[in-house]
């Protein structure tokens, strides 16, 4: 990392550092230029997290390994650290001081970093402790099997399973998985959330796609409408993928399940013939005789996408989409503790001072879904605290209410 172009190493105060969490988290920054000392930080710098910044950093500082002297204000945001291609852009796997009876094991060459590792023993997951130098470590579990079965769990919530061939200690195993990233994250538009799975992370069938788009929410693969939505897809695309020379194939919800050669969507809206990006000759059925369906994919070449019929057993990537929660109609703010520390009847007072405001109610999955979208997204700027939301039984001791409803009913803690 340290030898990729304008990229710099960096020491983290302990609210970025989080006892070793932080470490391997590559960072966008941005200077401002204000400051003290003989070596301003100016415009944008690409960085990686690799040590703790013990004194001088404060709670969310950092420290440049690069030339220079003094103290200066910057910004930063989390970004997906670069991988290469094939299998050198996946995980790989490190023991140290490992044998079958004790693992001492590393995750490198992530895209966001681990937070946490469980191994496979006699058919259950146990979870390693994580250690200071950003190892995690496994002892009590018995003799270990070979090859070790491991679920890794990315700070997005994100869990691949793994298998390493041996315990060798001062070894890295490349596995087969790359985790998706903040990149890989939920988008939201026009009121619906979309999820891309790229090839390199995840090759599925087409009814494979399907099954897991619905563990979102109201999801499926995605259905694509209009002109509009089919660009932004493209745009999405775009950004995200990193070998922009070549081709990217995803599954979407086209199929002609339903009656042989009438294609729609598997969400039930309608796939219109007018306004779908059809390559030359489709959309055609490879075995006109088949009795069975076809399905639709997406292959994205340059900056446009194209749509082809195939196989549906065949693998690619694919795109989910589910309803989104309208967000719009609401204003929301988030304080994390660091900033500013309050009593929760502090905190309600404080909101009250918003015209119409009180502390956050949460009244259904998908606002939940999307408010918890939002704290993982701000995280690894301020770092992790608790955050006070609406609901208490002041006044009413054991019958939680929101504080913003006025009909005082009581808060549904099965949704």
């Amino acid at each position: 990392m340290a030898t990729q172009p304008g990229w710099i190493l960096v020491a983290a105060g302990p609210k970025t550092f989080q006892k070793s969490l932080g470490c391997g988290m590559c960072l966008e920054i941005q200077g401002s230029g204000q400051g003290s000392g003989n070596n301003p930080i100016v415009g944008k710098r690409k960085a990686v997290i690799v040590d703790y910044c013990a004194a001088g950093c404060g709670s969310n500082g950092v420290d440049f390994f690069i030339p220079g002297d003094g103290r200066w204000t910057i910004s930063y945001v989390a970004v997906d650290c670069p991988t290469l291609p094939g299998r050198h852009g996946k995980i790989h796997l490190r023991f140290q001081g490992s044998n079958t009876w004790y693992i001492k094991l590393q995750t490198r060459n992530t895209k966001v970093p681990t937070a946490g590792i469980e191994v496979l023993v006699r058919g259950k997951y146990y979870c390693l402790t994580r250690v200071n130098d950003n190892f995690f470590i496994g002892m009590g579990l018995g003799r270990l099997s070979i090859p070790l079965r491991v679920r890794l769990t990315a700070i997005t919530g994100e869990q691949l399973h793994a298998s390493v061939p041996a315990i060798k200690n001062d070894v890295s195993f490349a596995s087969e998985v790359q985790y998706q990233g903040i990149n890989g994250a939920m988008f939201e538009h026009n009121n619906h959330i979309y999820k891309f799975v790229f090839p390199e992370d995840d090759k599925r069938t087409w009814y494979e796609a399907e099954s897991l788009c619905q563990t979102l929410e109201d999801g499926h693969l995605t259905s694509l409408v209009s002109p509009n939505e089919i660009t932004w897809v493209d745009s999405i695309i775009t950004n995200i993928a990193r070998d922009s020379g070549s081709k990217v194939k995803l599954w979407i919800g086209g199929s002609d399940r339903k009656f042989k050669d009438v294609w729609d969507f598997v969400d039930e809206k309608p796939l219109r013939y007018n306004v779908v990006p059809w390559a030359p000759g489709q959309p055609r059925r490879p075995n006109q005789q088949a009795t069975y369906a076809y399905c639709v994919s997406l292959e994205f070449a340059g900056d446009r996408s194209t749509w082809y019929v195939e196989d549906c057993y065949k693998t690619h990537g694919y795109i989910c989409k589910a309803d989104g929660w309208e967000w719009e109609q609401h204003v929301y703010k988030f304080i994390p503790l660091q900033w500013n520390a309050l009593s929760w009847t502090e905190a309600e007072i404080y909101c009250k001072e918003i015209e119409g405001g009180h502390l956050l109610s949460i009244r259904n999955p998908k606002e939940n879904r999307w408010v918890t979208e939002r704290i993982r997204q701000i995280r690894w700027v301020v770092g992790f605290s608790k955050l006070w939301i609406g609901a208490s039984d002041i006044g009413h001791e054991g019958n939680f209410q929101w504080s913003d409803d006025k009909r005082n009913r009581p808060v549904n803690f099965t949704r």
